[in-house]
C-alpha cells in the first residue's frame, strides 16, 4: 500500500479493526481505486493475512466476475472447447478466455494454450531451433518485440533476461503459492514497480501481447511462455552475467 496515502492506510486500518472480513476490504480497496497489488499489500498489512492467504483472496476477487458466467455452460455438459469458444464469441480477451478454461477444467498452461492456438486458427509455435548468435538475437527482438539496439541496449536485454528468469521460475511453481509471491515481488522490485508503476505493467502489457509471457485475471498472475523460453535460452548463453541479476 503505497506510503504516501496515510489517510487511505488509516481508513482501512479502521475497517479492518472494526471486523471487516478480508474479502470486503479486498473489495473496499479496488474501489476505492486502489490497483490489485496495492490491495493485496494493504489486505496482508491490515488483515494481518499472510501471503498466500492474501493471494487466494485477490484471486476469488478478481477472478470469479469473469468466470462465473461460464459456469453453468460446462454444467450443462461443455467442454473445454466450447467454453472458449463462447467467450470469445462474448468479446472475452483471449488471456482472459485462457483464464476461464484453466479454472473451471483445471488446465495447463500448456493445454489451454494449445486449444487456443486450434479456436483461434493460429499456427503451432514450437521454438525448437535455439537461436545462433548475439547477431540472431538482436534481428528477432527488433522484428518481434520492436528492440532497437540505441541508447542503454544492454540494460533492456539484461531487463529482459532477469524477467524473463523470474517468469520462468514462477511458472514452474504453479502449485506452490509461496514461491509464485516472491518471484511475483522479485519481478515488480527488478522493474521498479512501485516508484513507477505504469511504465512496469507497460512492459509487461507488451510482453504479454508478443506471447513472451502470459499474465490471468490480474498483471502479477503470469509465467513464461514458449517465445519467451527461446528468447531467455539466448539470453542467457549471450547475456549470462554470471548468472546474477543485473542492477535495476
Amino acid at each position: 500500500m503505497p506510503d504516501e496515502d496515510p489517510q487511505s492506510r488509516e481508513r482501512f486500518q479502521a475497517l479492518g479493526q472494526e471486523g471487516l472480513e478480508p474479502r470486503e476490504l479486498y473489495v473496499r480497496a479496488r474501489a476505492d481505486g486502489l490497483s490489485a497489488m496495492e490491495a493485496f499489500e494493504m489486505l496482508q498489512e491490515v488483515s494481518g493475512l499472510s501471503g498466500q492467504e492474501a493471494l487466494a483472496v485477490m484471486k476469488e476477487v478478481e477472478r470469479e466476475p469473469v468466470v462465473a458466467p461460464y459456469r453453468p455452460l460446462k454444467a450443462a455438459g461443455a467442454g473445454a472447447y466450447e467454453v472458449y469458444t463462447r467467450a470469445r464469441a462474448d468479446g472475452v480477451p483471449v488471456p482472459d478466455a485462457i483464464g476461464i478454461i484453466r479454472e473451471l477444467f483445471d488446465l495447463s498452461l500448456r493445454k489451454a494454450a494449445a486449444l487456443m492456438r486450434q479456436a483461434e486458427g493460429r499456427p503451432p509455435a514450437p521454438f525448437e531451433e535455439p537461436i545462433g548468435s548475439e547477431e540472431e538475437l538482436c534481428r528477432v527482438l527488433k522484428r518481434d518485440l520492436g528492440f532497437c539496439g540505441c541508447g542503454e541496449s544492454r540494460a533492456v536485454l539484461l531487463l529482459l533476461r532477469d524477467v524473463l528468469r523470474f517468469a520462468k521460475v514462477r511458472y514452474a511453481s504453479a502449485w506452490d503459492d509461496g514461491t509464485r509471491e516472491l518471484e511475483t515481488r522479485a519481478i515488480f522490485d527488478r522493474l521498479g514497480y512501485e516508484a513507477t508503476p505504469g511504465v512496469a505493467t507497460w512492459f509487461l502489457y507488451l510482453l504479454d501481447f508478443h506471447e513472451v509471457i502470459w499474465h490471468g485475471f490480474v498483471i502479477g498472475d503470469f509465467g513464461i511462455m514458449s517465445k519467451g523460453e527461446w528468447l531467455l535460452d539466448a539470453l542467457e548463453r549471450f547475456y549470462p552475467d554470471l548468472g546474477q541479476q543485473a542492477e535495476p
